[in-house]
């Protein structure tokens, strides 16, 4: 029997098996695919990010960081602004080779790594979890379900029924001077009622994307096609969608012995759609739960109860929990903004200088809203004067 299983070898599921097994835990971890595989995913690793894997002893090395972003370049209704910090604001990465840096990490750390294995059921009782394919099943002490934000297995925590969302449609394509990006990442808004479409510069390549809420963007394929071709790309690139959840919503992430780490547990930023640091920092704090919980919990506890194992992991992850609350906040005030301040404050070098720090994590949301709010007077001014 293992100590934990986990289910899923992205950031999330192989920060969790690397801490386990860091922790002295027999663990083992599964992935329905092959590794290398490719990902539909902007791809942008922020700062938040690069410094939690630094602290973690997993810096990246050069091949893996395809470029440095030191700063954004806003797009809104033709009109454009660019901040550029002194610092790198994120780096470009290929999913294929980030994941597998992470998978082989794990395994250096001694878990099992079972490939192009595809979990079909998860079921629990007093004393373990059972983990089936159909073909083999494994027997394991706690499991963590970190198979993204499509899968049906977390429904062995909570309903899986009205799940809030973000739609994402992107495409990778070469770079050829499409784009004169001086080392930034390019977002516009306006496309949709809701999210915007990204250029995110790599070596020699691009991720190309566009983001809404559903029932907001009618059409998401055609219109990112449109701005593929307006920006010197082929329009007629393959596209690829996934979704992200709408994080900082009240989430159960435990029942028992399971837990829930990165989409599939909603640790996503609601304001960016950015997943990636959430995952690697949830993914982390539930390794570390397990281990703490084997150690020193009481797990006799009944399936569809959180228990000792849900309340160490809710205490780990509450400092991201509070991020991500806040992260739904600022959405749900930029909802209710009138487009023409929206505007104001999207083209306003300040504004955005200050959002960037928040990407880099230098700066939390609450502190990003009131730097809005003493600018407010001034923005509204100016989106009066249509300036």
């Amino acid at each position: 029997m293992y100590d934990l299983i986990v289910i899923g070898a992205g950031p999330a599921g192989s920060m969790a098996a690397r801490q386990a097994a860091q922790s002295g835990l027999k663990t083992l971890l599964l992935d329905k695919d092959q590794f290398p595989r490719a990902k539909p995913c902007g791809g942008g690793l922020t700062l938040r990010a690069l410094e939690f894997l630094a602290s973690a002893g997993l810096r990246l090395p050069a091949s893996v960081i395809e470029r440095p972003l030191m700063g954004a370049r806003i797009t809104i209704a033709g009109r454009s602004v660019e901040v550029r910090k002194p610092w790198p604001v994120a780096v470009t990465v290929l999913r294929e080779r980030f994941d597998s840096l992470l998978l082989h990490a794990a395994a250096a750390a001694g878990a099992r790594v079972e490939l192009g294995r595809r979990v079909e059921a998860v079921t629990q009782d007093r004393s373990h979890v059972a983990i089936s394919t159909g073909r083999e099943t494994w027997s394991g002490r706690l499991a963590v379900i970190a198979e993204g934000a499509s899968g049906r297995l977390k429904r062995v925590v909570r309903p899986i029924n009205g799940e809030l969302f973000w739609i994402c449609v992107s495409t990778d394509s070469t770079l050829n001077g499409q784009v004169d990006d001086h080392g930034l990442m390019h977002i516009e808004t306006g496309l949709t009622r809701t999210g915007y479409a990204w250029i995110f510069p790599r070596r020699e390549s691009a991720s190309v994307g566009l983001s809404a809420m559903p029932g907001h963007c009618r059409g998401p394929r055609r219109i990112l096609g449109g701005y593929l071709g307006g920006h010197g790309f082929d329009a007629d690139l393959p596209l690829r969608g996934h979704i992200v959840p709408l994080g900082g919503l009240k989430r159960r992430l435990a029942a028992g012995r399971v837990l829930l780490a990165g989409d599939a547990g909603g640790f996503a930023d609601a304001f960016t759609c950015e997943g990636i640091a959430y995952a690697l920092l949830s993914g982390a704090a539930a390794g570390h739960a397990a281990a703490l919980a084997l150690a020193h919990g009481n797990l006799d506890k009944d399936k569809d109860e959180a228990g000792e194992l849900g309340r160490i992991y809710m205490d780990l992850c509450r400092p991201l929990l509070r991020q991500l609350r806040h992260s739904l906040l600022a959405l749900r005030i930029h909802g209710l903004l009138p487009a023409s301040l929206h505007q104001a404050i999207l083209l306003d070098p300040g504004c955005l200088s200050a959002f960037l720090d928040v990407a880099a994590a230098k700066r939390g949301y609450p502190s990003f809203l009131a730097y809005i709010a003493r600018r407010l007077p001034g923005l509204t001014l100016k989106s009066l004067r249509g300036a």
